[in-house]
């Protein structure tokens, strides 16, 4: 298969009205009309597009699951509609710098041009509003790729090859994979996938992915999976045993974690001295550990009792790490 930026930079042009011919899509793209032509050919057996050719010019009409049509169509916007899709468009960390993002933001300026004085609100809006991207992940044009890849496979619903780096071993592993979901962590983005003989559903870092090749295998969704309820029950990005958490907070911190939810079917109990009692259902028993520890003494587990001595072992070590035992 040829390069994978070029072949999606010809889809969309191919997505674009009007429909053109070998000659114009050669000029657009800075190649020569046989590189064009097997790409082309590429876009149909490797990606099992439909391009419809007459009178010596090209137009893509469907993309498997998403068909395209040459005819615009029009809907009713407000400024506040188009505002929405604007600050969607800059939460989504995980496009950013992808042929997906550039795309979205044309259109939004499109859609802007026609909504009267909306651009200027979405300008002096954006400047209101700042990000701190420390710790975020370095997306380079590898991940890019990778990215491509699996949303297309995710798309068609088709089985990837994959090699991944571990954190844990620091080894590389083959797997064969049914990728299933993207969702965003800490500025980081990861994958759902269902791994071949393993039961259970694992999360991928998208830059721990070293290279990724799209099978003609397909697969079907788990059945009852809802990535939204897993991570909803999950405290960070690893889902382990649920368990109850209960924890005692200090009057200091208590507004901070009274004030958000953290956990299914949460109950606080306030404390006469202003301190409170919180207790949940949730998963991911070292996202848990580094919670609590972040609240250093203003935080004190109560339920399960081996989280409390989980803790009392992990700061004595960090005592002893100082000398200080």
């Amino acid at each position: 298969m040829r390069d994978l930026h070029f072949i999606q930079e010809l889809m969309f042009h191919l997505m674009e009205a009007p429909a053109k011919d070998i000659r114009t899509l050669s000029q657009t793209m800075g190649a020569d009309s046989e590189t064009v032509i097997s790409a082309i050919e590429s876009l149909r057996h490797d990606w099992g597009c439909q391009i419809a050719h007459s009178g010596g010019k090209y137009v893509l009409t469907n993309t498997g699951n998403f068909p395209v049509s040459e005819t615009p169509f029009s809907v009713e916007l407000k400024p506040a509609d188009v505002i929405a899709l604007f600050f969607l468009k800059e939460r989504s960390s995980s496009l950013k710098g992808t042929k997906l993002d550039e795309l979205s933001g044309q259109a939004l300026q499109k859609i802007s041009r026609h909504v009267p004085g909306v651009f200027r609100q979405l300008e002096k809006i954006k400047s209101l509003f700042v990000s701190i991207k420390r710790g975020s992940k370095n997306y380079g044009h590898r991940e890019n790729e990778i990215f491509t890849k699996l949303m297309r496979a995710m798309l068609m619903q088709k089985k990837c090859k994959i090699s991944y780096h571990s954190f844990s071993s620091e080894k590389v592993s083959e797997y064969s994979i049914a990728p299933l979901n993207f969702f965003e962590y800490n500025e980081g983005t990861y994958v759902f996938v269902k791994i071949d003989g393993r039961d259970n559903i694992m999360t991928l870092a998208l830059e721990r992915i070293q290279s990724v090749d799209i099978t003609e295998e397909t697969y079907k969704r788990p059945e009852g999976f809802d990535p939204e309820s897993y991570l909803e029950l999950a405290f960070g990005i690893v889902d382990d045993e649920p368990f109850v958490l209960k924890v005692h907070v200090a009057r200091k911190q208590a507004r901070y974690v009274r004030e958000r939810i953290w956990g299914q079917g949460q109950k606080i109990t306030e404390n006469p001295d202003g301190s409170i009692v919180i207790e949940f259902k949730t998963s991911g028993w070292m996202d848990v550990k580094r919670w609590v520890l972040s609240f250093g003494e203003e935080m004190r587990v109560l339920e399960p009792e081996r989280m409390g001595k989980d803790i009392v072992d992990t700061m004595q070590k960090a005592l002893d790490s100082y000398g200080q035992a």
